[in-house]
């Protein structure tokens, strides 16, 4: 089965955009990406998601500002479910 994509435009500033993508069936969040503009500049987050042990956490998160010439990844390389 597909995904769920919710989507939202000029949700906090004009040219905003919030897009969110579950697993339709579970409603696991497979992905969040938003977009938008900070001093005039554009600047773009997306987290990705993955399940470990049944618990649906961060993979990565990437920041993107093209006007800085700024990439960051944050990769979630420990995680451990605690009893």
């Amino acid at each position: 089965m597909g995904n769920l994509q919710v989507q939202a435009f000029n949700f906090i500033t004009q040219g905003d955009n919030l897009q969110f993508i579950y697993n339709i069936s579970s409603l696991e969040t497979i992905s969040q990406t938003i977009s938008t503009v900070m001093n005039g500049d554009p600047v773009k987050a997306q987290v990705v998601y993955k399940l470990v042990n049944g618990v649906n956490v961060v993979d990565n998160i990437t920041l993107t500002l093209p006007a800085k010439e700024l990439n960051a990844t944050v990769t979630n390389s420990a995680f451990a479910k605690k009893l």
